[in-house]
């Protein structure tokens, strides 16, 4: 037997597994999804055949449509924020100064708290009358806001997302910084470059992938993001926080109809590919 054909088929023998729990965590799963998009069916009874009944229903439900306009809103904007300031603070934190440590240790510690602890402390911070957020506001300017309520409530629940993803950010870019060698600068500095052309020709190429990887994962929490807009809003007030896994979430248990369910499911995938493809873009530009 050739050598590549044995490594090939060493190769395949020990990839086989792998790809076998993928596609029972997740091929499978989404292929049911699909399949039962096309049935009426309530928890406790059979199936019934609707054909496209239940993509027509989700299509002309104008909750759905503000679902997927908030989803991405919500998803761009957040995403956006933590890039900016997660890279800011990295190239911060990437300084020698006393105490970099223990501050680049208290940094971390947003992105290890649980989410639904998350939305409790944003919840009390948010209270009218006991929140921090509005004691600061009194003291300083004598005025408080509703910040859950209909004017404020997408604002809150962005900044909840981007105060907890910073430190994801931040994390991976400070690494990705210290990869790129100070030879480089000394040399740009050498040659007259100023802080902004050593920024641009220096630090964001050498950090370009990691900021692909990073923006890419953070989109695909961001927009699936279920557990902290839930607890701090269940969705409201009326439809204001409605996001697509909300939606999906009161369409199968409140509701009871799983059809529907996953046929709101099965639409956004091709618009939340189209998202994650955009935002690809505009970073490789």
């Amino acid at each position: 037997m050739r050598l590549k054909t044995r490594e090939a088929l060493e190769g395949y023998t020990f990839s086989t597994p792998a790809f076998l729990l993928l596609f029972l965590v997740l091929f499978f799963p989404f292929a049911y999804v699909i399949y039962i998009s096309f049935f009426s069916k309530t928890f406790g009874y059979e199936p019934v055949f609707a054909g496209l009944k239940n993509y027509f229903l989700i299509i002309s439900d104008p909750v759905f449509k503000y679902s997927l306009y908030i989803s991405t809103l919500y998803t761009v904007v957040a995403v956006l924020f933590k890039l900016l300031l997660g890279l800011a603070f990295a190239i911060l934190f990437a300084q020698e100064f006393k105490g970099r440590t223990l501050v680049r240790t208290v940094a971390v510690i947003p992105w290890g708290i649980p989410l639904f602890v998350v939305a409790a402390l944003f919840f009390w911070f948010f209270d009218y009358n006991l929140g921090l957020a509005n004691a600061i506001l009194k003291a300083l300017f004598g005025v408080k806001i509703f910040w859950l309520g209909p004017d404020w409530v997408v604002p809150s629940i962005i900044y909840v997302n981007v105060w907890k993803g910073i430190p994801f950010f931040m994390v991976n870019f400070l690494g990705a910084l210290q990869t790129i060698p100070r030879s480089l600068y000394e040399a740009a500095e050498i040659d007259g470059a100023s802080a902004w052309e050593r920024f641009r020709h220096i630090t964001i190429p050498g950090i370009k992938y990691v900021m692909l990887i990073v923006c890419l994962l953070s989109t695909i929490w961001t927009f699936g993001e279920f557990d902290t807009i839930f607890f701090l809003t269940r969705g409201g007030p009326g439809y204001l926080t409605h996001i697509v896994p909300i939606y999906i979430y009161h369409q199968a248990f409140s509701n009871f109809n799983v059809g529907t369910a996953a046929a709101a499911s099965v639409i956004s995938v091709p618009i939340f590919l189209a998202l994650i493809s955009v935002i690809l873009w505009a970073l490789r530009r």
